[in-house]
């Protein structure tokens, strides 16, 4: 009898809750109530990409994870799905607003030719890691730089050791700080995350906006921004 999952790659979505992770990061200074809605709408966001996706998920906030240390917390979730019976995972978290734009067969495939796929940030993180389970030390994984600039280097380096290196994805923005936000709401940008920033937008009013982020935003343009609809799937 073949015990084997259908689905062989599964998708970690590792994130504190939005009301956890909103008393960790200050996304809106001074805003307890805004910083709370901008937290709520990366995490709603994040976890709607990770649905559609089609892979079998696990959600695993601050309630599932175990360990004094982000590495440590990480290593756990990892192990845990894998213990499962999954030959691959794909770990994610709620920060980057990009992951819509993710094609995920794409990195199926690479997982499937045991080639790992990593989706740095322009902070040296990596918004997405993607490994099979021969590819995986617990060890080696837990000690990595977890939350510095060196992490995507040296997950690379880690990776491709004895293997092809990885498939590296567009690098992309994580929101982690006020400032990320300010960028967010202030650039122009196209399909999923001109969408995203409209959402984002109307957690601000036009006055709170101005004041927010030091410019003013033309009506033309704040109206054709809360009136553009989501980007066809």
């Amino acid at each position: 009898m073949d015990n084997r999952i259908k689905h062989q790659t599964a998708l970690l979505f590792f994130s504190r809750s939005a009301v956890a992770e909103s008393r960790c990061k200050e996304f809106v200074s001074r805003s307890v109530t805004k910083n709370r809605e901008v937290s709520s709408l990366l995490h709603k966001k994040s976890l709607e990409t990770v649905r559609r996706s089609g892979l079998p998920y696990f959600i695993f906030d601050e309630s599932r994870q175990v360990g004094s240390t982000f590495g440590e917390r990480l290593t756990h979730a990892v192990q845990s799905v894998f213990k499962q019976g999954f030959d691959s995972v794909i770990a994610v978290g709620s920060d980057n607003p990009a992951l819509g734009n993710i094609q995920w067969n794409e990195i199926v495939e690479s997982l499937e030719n045991e080639r790992a796929v990593l989706g740095p940030t322009f902070g040296g993180g990596s918004y997405l890691i993607g490994l099979t389970h021969s590819m995986f030390s617990p060890e080696k994984f837990e000690a990595l730089p977890w939350k510095t600039n060196g992490l995507f280097d040296a997950l690379a380096l880690q990776l491709s050791i004895q293997r092809e290196s990885p498939l590296i994805l567009e690098t992309n923005r994580d929101i982690n700080s006020s400032r990320d936000v300010s960028f967010f709401l202030s650039g122009r940008f196209t399909g999923i995350l001109a969408y995203f920033q409209s959402q984002l937008r109307k957690i601000f009013s036009a006055v709170a906006l101005v004041e927010y982020l030091g410019v003013l935003i033309s009506p033309v343009l704040w109206h054709s921004t809360f009136s553009r609809p989501p980007p066809l799937k």
